[in-house]
């Protein structure tokens, strides 16, 4: 243990080898240390906070995925494409390939404007 020393002009006791120290000084000490932690997270702070790194991968996610699947949706659109086509020319003679190719954009489109109704509808409902 740490003897004592009393002091005359101090009410209290200081221990032994410590009497240069005062209070003040390890005050000064924790106040210059704080100013250092405060300037180091100041400096953190201007550093793009990882959340918002985060946050802009899973949005990176997001748009390559939905972009993938518009891909192999095109791919898709351009098989059934093909086999209506291969339908209509079977239906109608080659003598009438103009009027079949009016007749399959007219019956593409309105299946197109019906399923566009029926996902709005749906999208509408989830919101």
């Amino acid at each position: 243990m740490l003897e004592l020393e009393d002091r005359a002009d101090s009410k209290s006791a200081v221990p032994k080898g410590r009497e240069g120290s005062t209070p003040s000084r390890g005050i000064k000490k924790l106040k210059l240390k704080t100013k250092m932690v405060k300037k180091a997270l100041k400096k953190i702070q201007e550093i793009k906070p990882v959340k918002e790194i985060q946050e802009a991968r899973e949005e990176i996610k997001k748009t390559m995925s939905t972009l993938i699947l518009g891909g192999f949706g095109l791919v898709a659109a351009l098989a059934w494409n093909d086999a209506i086509q291969g339908l209509f020319n079977s239906l109608f003679t080659k003598g009438g390939g103009l009027v079949g190719k009016f007749i399959y954009a007219l019956i593409v489109t309105f299946i197109v404007v019906i399923v566009s109704l029926q996902l709005r509808k749906v999208s509408e409902k989830k919101e």
